[in-house]
């Protein structure tokens, strides 16, 4: 029972303590320590520290809850995944992609791509979100429907963890030009992230006439600050059997919000035949603190192909 000369507070439950109390000592770093956790969560994402008030409530507010019939009144205890999400929702980032084939494939024939995403946001996966081969061709699956269910309920993708899956590929049938592209849905459908379209020239014979890249980033800033630029360098070999020329063909960059570009299409300065090979010059520039990405993919006067490795920068304040 509560001793009454401990009632310090009058009628004020949550200051009334026992003789019976045990674990205080404990308990009190791991508020401290979930207080820590989430200011440097939301600094790292250019968010504002909370006040105490304000962390006292949401800790309180998004915690597990006393369990019924012990001592009143502890409180709830902090739930870090809840407390999270509050401020950082469900999210995803595309981080690489092993290169598609580079030049002309058989009818049928069958290649693997590797994806790489990361959950950014403040949910865990536990078996709702999917990761599928995008539709193309006016929504036709010419390359099938195969997808990868992301976590469980005893294995969750925790936030800030990757997720890699290697997908096995069949070529349509009838030559020609498809773009291949996989996305990374959460449990309502809604798309939370994407790959760069890798362009897959499907051919009858060798000789047919086919675009075809191998994008490689040789230049990328390390970490950077806010405002100021930072730059990239592509190097774009052309590994096809047409010639490049302007403004036709060129590179064209992806990028998350987090991060600008002065020139979104930088296309090629002259002729560029098969065999030889282009070098561009971007420029980026960090908008807010966190992390950012950014990919590069070769654009014809018909359709995208090839795609590089996508890159993530850090911006700093």
């Amino acid at each position: 029972a509560a001793d009454a000369t401990l009632r310090a507070n009058g009628t004020d439950i949550d200051q009334w303590y026992t003789r019976s109390f045990g674990g205080t000592s404990g308990a009190s770093p791991i508020v401290v320590g979930a207080a820590a956790l989430i200011q440097g969560t939301r600094m790292a994402r250019g968010l504002t520290p909370l006040s105490s008030v304000a962390m006292r409530s949401l800790l309180a507010m998004t915690g597990t809850p006393q369990a019924a019939g012990t001592t009143p009144n502890i409180g709830p205890l902090p739930n870090l995944r809840a407390a999270i999400a509050t401020y950082i929702p469900d999210a995803a980032t595309f981080v690489d992609q092993t290169p598609a084939p580079g030049g002309a494939i058989a009818p049928g024939s069958t290649f693997t791509v590797m994806e790489r995403f990361q959950n950014s946001g403040g949910l865990s996966w536990v078996g709702g979100h999917r990761l599928s081969v995008a539709p193309s061709q006016a929504g036709a699956p010419v390359f099938g429907t195969q997808s990868f269910t992301l976590g469980s309920g005893v294995a969750p993708v925790d936030p800030g963890q990757i997720v890699a899956p290697t997908f096995n590929i069949q070529a349509p049938a009838q030559p020609g030009s498809y773009g291949l592209a996989v996305v990374l849905k959460n449990p309502l459908g809604q798309v939370l992230a994407a790959s760069p379209t890798q362009q897959i020239t499907v051919a009858s014979s060798p000789t047919s006439p086919f675009d075809a890249t191998t994008l490689t980033i040789i230049a990328a800033p390390g970490p950077f600050k806010v405002g100021l630029p930072g730059i990239v360098i592509v190097r774009a070999l052309n590994t096809g059997t047409t010639t490049w020329t302007p403004p036709g063909y060129g590179v064209r960059v992806t990028k998350s919000p987090r991060l600008a570009l002065a020139q979104v299409f930088l296309p090629v300065t002259g002729a560029i035949p098969p065999g030889q090979s282009s070098t561009m010059t971007i420029t980026l520039t960090c908008q807010v603190p966190g992390f950012g990405s950014f990919s590069a993919q070769m654009n014809g006067p018909f359709a995208s192909f090839g795609a590089s490795v996508g890159q993530n920068v850090s911006c700093q304040p």
